[in-house]
């Protein structure tokens, strides 16, 4: 699967782990004061928004503590905006592919060492 936008979106739809892992991505995005207080502070467009802050924030520890979500939680980042039709979590798709693009770099420099 070639790594689009379009794809991390239609994935994260249907894949409850996809979710997560967005999740924890997007919390290791924000800065280390913003994790402490759970919330988003900056406008440096890595993280959460300041609306998704401090859910973003509490659900990441969360997943840290229990390694998951219930599927409440989860379906709370597919819910759609009346506004847009768009789910929560699609707001971070481009900040997704970012990590996935780096996470793939990194991995083809391990794998040439």
């Amino acid at each position: 699967m070639d790594l689009t936008k379009e794809n991390i979106i239609t994935l994260l739809a249907a894949n409850d782990k996809a979710v997560i892992r967005a999740i924890l991505a997007l919390y290791a995005r924000q800065t280390n004061d913003e994790q402490r207080v759970e919330r988003t502070k900056y406008r440096n467009l890595k993280g959460f928004t300041a609306p998704d802050g401090r859910i973003g924030a509490s659900m990441a520890k969360d997943i840290i503590k229990f390694g998951d979500l219930t599927t409440k939680q989860v379906n709370l980042w597919r819910v759609r905006s009346k506004k847009t039709g768009k789910m929560r979590i699609e707001k971070y798709a481009g900040q997704l592919l970012i990590v996935a693009q780096e996470k793939l770099a990194a991995k083809s420099i391990d794998s040439s060492v």
